[in-house]
């Protein structure tokens, strides 16, 4: 009954998309209708003394994701676009199907300003792994990208002069104060050919953000590039859990019973942290992009997260959330963001070489503890509709590292998209 529920909603929506096709051509009026379905299989091996380990994860599972994106178009650049989806829970993909907007938002011109309201996927960015100037997108997924089509909540208004932009707008916070949201500035442009763009954020408890965002071509197969965020001040653990460590009284009421665990060596400490809540602090991507063909290209990137964990701090973190879920307190998410301070990155992607195929290999290291994390992929397009890939994803360390612990050693994705 559920399903056919939903599948009667969806029905109603592309009805009212196709009810204003028959005006477009009078009224200057378009509809587009994009259904996709991506189906994943993951053949997975766990790592069950994973600090992250949960009775949920088997060695296999699989992932449907089914969206509906309508975009009505008004004289070419005013839009509406709603995009509702059904989908697989991310952590549980045998439970029952969820529900969600992915996007549903208007942009429309009033004169020479721009009105962006409701919630879209938006990213922004230079560096190719992870984007800290993107204030919009703090907490995107960066080992799992599937659940990342979802969009964020705001409205913006926006003003354009030939190749410069600017825009004031406000981010709420989900089931939160107004006073929780952010002001959010936005200008950008190109400088001394210089593609830059620069990123503000403000809000009471996190104080200022800024965002820097530059990247540029040196001929036509260099390229250079910063992606870098300054915070006046740590976010705080219901933002970035794993600085729980350092917040005496919550680990203190988080209702993990420390009493059980024998081992002095095992137990759970709080830390005092290298940059402290109050203190700033910067998160910088540097890097570069060599470009052997246009189809054809090396990525190599340093990453530097001073208000990220030592080695230690990792460890710790990775012990209070095993505790945590033995002492009742729920299983844990699947890590799908960077928590330590230093980082090297390569990648290379090619296009080129095979027919209709995009192969990808790539490598991050944590620097400090040396664990790290290798993504292989090979998509093949079946046809303008349809594709396939193969991805891996290893997670290696020793134990009680940031990749180590991991709840997966390895991971083979075999996915399937296909569009209408």
């Amino acid at each position: 009954m559920k399903l056919n529920l939903i599948a009667m909603g969806f029905v109603a929506l592309a009805g009212w998309a196709f009810s204003g096709v028959t005006h477009a051509a009078s009224s200057s009026k378009k509809t587009l209708i994009v259904p996709e379905v991506t189906y994943r299989q993951s053949y997975l091996t766990v790592r069950k003394d994973s600090s992250f380990w949960h009775e949920n994860y088997k060695n296999y599972a699989d992932h449907l994701y089914l969206s509906l994106k309508l975009v009505k178009t008004f004289e070419y650049v005013n839009e509406v676009v709603l995009e509702p989806a059904v989908r697989s829970p991310k952590n549980n993909p045998g439970g029952d199907s969820e529900v969600v907007i992915d996007q549903g938002y208007m942009d429309s011109y009033l004169g020479r300003f721009r009105i962006t309201a409701g919630k879209k996927a938006e990213f922004s960015g230079s560096g190719f792994f992870v984007n800290p100037s993107d204030l919009l997108n703090e907490d995107r997924g960066l080992f799992d990208t599937m659940y990342n089509r979802e969009g964020k909540t705001f409205s913006r208004i926006g003003w354009n002069y030939e190749l410069y932009n600017f825009s004031v707008g406000y981010i709420p916070r989900a089931n939160g104060a107004a006073q929780e949201g952010k002001l959010w500035v936005q200008a950008g442009g190109e400088v001394a050919d210089i593609d830059t763009k620069l990123q503000y954020t403000y809000n009471k408890q996190s104080l200022s953000t800024v965002g820097l965002s530059a990247s540029r071509f040196f001929g036509d197969r260099f390229e250079t590039h910063v992606d870098s965020r300054w915070q006046q001040q740590q976010r705080s653990h219901s933002e970035q859990e794993s600085r729980i460590i350092f917040n005496c009284d919550a680990l203190q009421t988080s209702g993990i019973n420390d009493d059980k665990f024998d081992s002095e060596n095992d137990k759970l400490v709080c830390l005092v942290p290298q940059v402290k809540d109050e203190d700033y602090s910067m998160f910088t991507v540097l890097g570069f992009r060599f470009v052997l063909t246009p189809k054809r290209t090396i990525i190599a990137e340093a990453i530097q997260n001073q208000g990220g964990l030592g080695p230690d701090e990792v460890q710790m973190y990775g012990r209070f959330v095993r505790k945590r879920r033995e002492s009742g307190g729920g299983n844990p998410d699947q890590p799908n963001r960077i928590e330590g301070k230093q980082y090297w990155f390569l990648a290379y992607q090619d296009e080129d070489s095979i027919q209709d195929t995009t192969l990808a290999l790539s490598g991050l290291q944590n620097q400090e503890d040396g664990s790290f994390f290798i993504n292989a992929e090979t998509k093949y397009a079946i046809n303008p509709l349809a594709s396939a890939s193969v991805i891996y994803s290893g997670f290696v360390g020793k134990q009680d590292t940031e990749f180590g612990d991991h709840p997966f050693e390895g991971a083979t994705f075999l996915t399937f998209q296909g569009r209408f």
